[in-house]
């Protein structure tokens, strides 16, 4: 038996040291940063009266409130009763006197308190109306008991001056307990921004409500203002706080947020809590709490975090890179972010928005590249945000100033209502785009768009006046399921600095996860312009949505700019396979199986025919997607001899309907297929006729091919290629 009370006594201790047993200690988290507890300060007391033998008034909680031209103060007199029996409050009175001597007049919120009960305690609230000049400190309380044997009627129980020093404000990162009738509430600004745009100051704030009672209770209609320097009331709005039920010892928060005129002095502003009481015929202020200055965190280094707060808590931003960049006829000025997570909650993605000013007076609002899925940051998560704004090539940048705004809560998403977070200033000559070489891959990392892009090759085409570079990329999903390709911007530039303008092809269906896809990038150059030199800049595509000028009022989107570009080393030129097997026309594998020819000669209409018969096999790599849209070979036959040519565009297989009824489309699997031309010389010439080229073209367009496949062949023979 000792043995087994030993065990339950070291068990116990075990339980105590190590946090089994809870002290009954409640504690509210302060921010998000830090678990310390929240302090609540109690409703300050002027001082104690007494009434009689066993009963004691406190008088507490004075606050004045500005009212148009006037004030309405309050003040709670804590009534405490510890004898036997009930008292009579209707012997009893409070009034104040300013130091002018002029009389306030008083009355009680709840007109039905008429006794306090033995053994307890009772709130009475008094409001009355001061001169919008008097000061707290300019009154004086007396609590008096009417006595009709002196000759005023009335005998002054103890009288109480406001000291100077008094001041009912609740300081920054401090909570305030209240009472109001039977109820005992807590407030707390769990946090607090004043942010600021051109025409508005806009304060953001988060306030908690708890119960501190035993028993449950309904909010009332609270009043809440903005109370600033010189006495202005601005009134925050909230939404589904009147009537929201708390039980003991719960909280609830509240988003607050107002719109202050910008010329209003940005200085020690409050927050008014005002309950209505009577059905809104009697105001009680409740509490006062410091709010912080409006301000806008500022840097000019490059790499280095700078903090904002927001209503959803606090966050970090640094700037990682700024480029000046080509686009049509104009430059564009791409400043890339990082927006960092540095504390131990869930933050919902900030709403953000910049505008970009130029060496001090030329403003430029900026796009933002929204290619991420990201609706939250994580804990200490990362993500990278990124904003554009075109200005002429011509115009010369000396200084560079980024600022960072954020959307207000308000109805209007235009600039006007756009909070200031972060501003970001730079002086420095613009970035350098990485350069990658021909082999790198290009890595994008936006949550729901991962995907790594490389260079296949590259082709030009050659026409009469002009010549066309294509370049191939592949791209691979990198994302655990299927995902959207991101829109890709690109051009191609020579080391003198010439740019041409690529258009970048974009899939319409989704890749699959780690399913591949394939692109072109197309510009068209002068005629005989070199590739040696080149190299092709590659960027993610940032869009606007632009009305369509129709009376249906759809959008399309615009392109804007482009963001996180690399220079890639021109890839190997493709080389040109010598046989007709296997022919790379990604997604697509084309191989001819067998070739024969034959010339068809009509006496009585003088009339003769080429015919080319071939066996096919056409497959296509159902896990890369591409835009095969109109994509077309042309087939070409050559004498050897005389240079005689027979040309024929075939269309690849697209599901696209619309193909003119003349064109020849490639199907998949294995087919045969005739084609014929008309030539009226070739039977001339037929004894002539030895050997052939059977050339394959890809065609960018019509005019514009490259040679990418040939083998040479007998005419009129039939011959297999297996």
């Amino acid at each position: 038996m000792k043995e087994k009370r030993k065990l339950i006594i070291i068990w116990l201790c075990f339980v105590v040291l190590f946090g089994g047993l809870n002290t009954g200690a409640v504690h509210v988290s302060a921010d998000a940063k830090s678990e310390s507890k929240v302090e609540y300060l109690n409703p300050i007391s002027l001082g104690t009266i007494k009434l009689q033998d066993n009963v004691n008034a406190k008088l507490l909680n004075l606050i004045a409130t500005p009212d148009n031209n006037s004030q309405f103060i309050a003040i709670t007199l804590q009534v405490t009763n510890k004898s036997r029996s009930e008292v009579q409050f209707l012997d009893y009175w409070l009034e104040a006197y300013t130091k002018a001597g002029a009389k306030v007049n008083l009355k009680m919120i709840d007109s039905q308190i008429n006794k306090i009960p033995a053994d307890s305690t009772v709130n009475i609230v008094f409001t009355g109306t001061v001169g919008i000049g008097v000061k707290l400190s300019d009154i004086t309380l007396k609590l008096i008991k009417w006595d009709f044997s002196v000759s005023s009627y009335k005998r002054v129980l103890g009288q109480i001056e406001v000291p100077d020093r008094y001041s009912p404000v609740t300081p920054a990162g401090k909570g305030r307990s209240v009472v109001t009738g039977d109820a005992q509430i807590s407030f707390y600004i769990k946090n607090a921004i004043i942010g600021k745009s051109d025409s508005y100051y806009r304060p953001e704030i988060t306030l908690s409500i708890r119960n501190n009672g035993v028993r449950s209770i309904t909010l009332p209609d609270y009043q809440l203002y903005v109370m600033t320097e010189g006495n202005l009331m601005y009134p925050l709005t909230t939404k589904d706080m009147k009537g929201v039920a708390l039980d003991p010892w719960t909280e609830k928060e509240f988003k607050l947020t107002a719109q202050i005129p910008i010329k209003v002095k940005a200085s020690n502003w409050k927050l008014v809590v005002v309950s209505l009481e009577n059905e809104g015929k009697d105001k009680q202020s409740l509490a006062l709490f410091e709010l912080p200055k409006a301000e806008v965190t500022s840097g000019n280094t490059l790499g280095k975090y700078y903090s904002f707060l927001t209503a959803e808590g606090m966050y970090e931003m640094k700037l990682d890179t700024i480029y000046r960049l080509p686009i049509e006829d104009d430059d564009l000025i791409v400043s890339s972010f990082t927006v960092a997570n540095k504390t131990n909650k869930t933050l919902q993605m900030p709403d953000l928005k910049a505008e970009y000013t130029f060496n001090g007076s030329v403003n430029r609002t900026a796009n933002v590249l929204e290619n991420n899925k990201l609706i939250a940051l994580q804990p200490n998560q990362t993500t990278v945000v990124q904003f554009s704004a075109r200005v002429p090539y011509t115009f010369s940048i000396g200084e560079t100033k980024i600022s960072i705004k954020s959307n207000d809560s308000t109805e209007k998403p235009d600039s006007s209502n756009s909070i200031d977070l972060v501003a970001f200033e730079y002086k420095d000559a613009f970035n350098s785009i990485p350069r990658l070489t021909a082999k790198s891959t290009m890595k994008i990392n936006d949550v729901g768009y991962r995907s790594e892009i490389s260079l296949k090759d590259y082709q030009l085409f050659e026409g009469v006046n002009t010549d066309i570079v294509m370049v191939q990329l592949t791209t691979q999903n990198m994302e655990k399921r299927q995902a959207a390709h991101p829109k890709l911007v690109g051009y191609f530039e020579k080391e003198d600095g010439t740019v041409f303008e690529a258009v970048v092809d974009t899939l319409d269906e989704k890749i699959g996860a780690n399913g591949k896809g394939l692109l072109q990038a197309v510009a068209t150059l002068p005629k005989g312009t070199t590739t040696e030199d080149m190299r092709f800049v590659l960027g993610k595509a940032i869009l606007e949505s632009a009305q369509t000028g129709g009376s249906d009022g759809k959008t399309t989107e615009k392109l804007a700019g482009y963001a996180s570009p690399v220079s890639f080393q021109m890839p190997s030129v493709r080389e040109l396979k010598n046989d007709l097997q296997h022919i790379d026309l990604t997604p697509f594998d084309f191989t001819i199986n067998r070739v024969a020819t034959q010339i068809k000669y009509n006496a009585t209409q003088g009339e003769s025919k080429v015919t080319l018969d071939f066996d096919y096999t056409l497959s296509r790599d159902l896990l890369t997607k591409a835009n095969v849209k109109d994509r077309k070979i042309v087939l070409e036959l050559v004498d050897v001899k005389q240079g005689t040519k027979f040309t024929k565009e075939l269309t690849l297989p697209s599901g696209d309907t619309k193909a003119q009824s003349e064109d020849i489309t490639l199907q998949l699997g294995d087919r045969t297929q005739r084609i014929e031309w008309d030539n009226q010389d070739v039977f001339l010439i037929i004894q002539e006729l030895k050997e052939f080229q059977f050339n394959v073209y890809a065609q960018a367009q019509t005019g514009y091919r490259s040679l990418i496949a040939t083998q040479n062949f007998n005419w009129l023979s039939n011959k297999s290629l297996k």
